[in-house]
């Protein structure tokens, strides 16, 4: 089915109680020739017919899904299409690959994540990036943190996450649980195959600067090879998300 231009004249102010969306915006944090898109939306207020009134692809693979991953996969999706459009006047359905990663046009990168009542996605043309991943989180908790570090950090990492008060841990902790869910969807594309965490180190966070350093563990790919030296970013929301961006030049 050929689906219409979305409909994306709404602007924040126009959404009411009531509304699925409870805001809609571009996020101007990260510089760079990017275009990134987030939303706010109730899932007390998703219907199933949203789909088919902001044209946005209902894959078969949602027949069973729960209302909760409806809700964020049309919320992504959305944001997607936005971003697309933003980047370079794009109308485009991403649909998913057998691997159930986005689909993208062919000439564009993209991203999508999602935590909460929040879904973000992110754009770039393929002259500027030939990957890029971005990731929202809610604070990990210092329990959760402790429970599931072994599985999240490895070699020196927890020498750098494990430092200063309580609050201060759980920051890094959530960075860097993040930061490798970008890398992961940056490179999924060139690598093809699932890897594990420990395929990336954190080497150092810059929180003056909000920038991450890193280095790949295991070849994965011809353009990352062991030893590759990578640099992502991140930024703190106003409601205690981190949101992080991987760019693979």
């Amino acid at each position: 089915m050929q689906l219409s231009e979305p409909d994306f004249t709404k602007e924040p102010t126009e959404y009411k109680n009531g509304a699925f969306f409870t805001s809609n915006h571009c996020l101007p944090i990260f510089s760079g020739a990017i275009s990134l898109n987030c939303c706010c939306f109730s899932l007390s207020e998703y219907r199933d017919n949203l789909f088919e009134e902001y044209s946005i692809y209902f894959p078969s693979e949602l027949d069973r899904a729960v209302l909760k991953r409806r809700a964020e996969f049309f919320a992504g999706r959305y944001c997607a299409k936005k971003s697309l459009l933003l980047l370079d006047g794009t109308v485009s359905d991403i649909h998913i690959s057998p691997q159930r990663y986005p689909i993208w046009p062919t000439h564009v990168v993209g991203s999508i994540s999602h935590s909460g009542n929040q879904a973000i996605a992110v754009t770039a043309l393929k002259t500027s990036a030939r990957g890029i991943g971005v990731d929202i989180q809610y604070e990990v908790d210092l329990k959760t943190c402790k429970t599931i570090k072994n599985q999240i950090l490895f070699g020196n990492e927890c020498e750098i996450i494990f430092k200063g008060n309580d609050s201060v841990i759980q920051t890094l902790f959530t960075i860097a649980f993040s930061v490798k869910e970008s890398f992961f969807k940056a490179a999924f594309a060139e690598v093809g195959w699932y890897f594990d965490f420990s395929a990336v180190t954190i080497t150092n966070i810059d929180q003056r600067n909000g920038i991450i350093d890193m280095h790949i563990n295991e070849t994965l790919s011809k353009n990352l090879v062991a030893g590759t030296v990578i640099q992502a970013e991140y930024k703190h929301t106003d409601d205690k998300k981190i949101i992080t961006l991987v760019r693979l030049y």
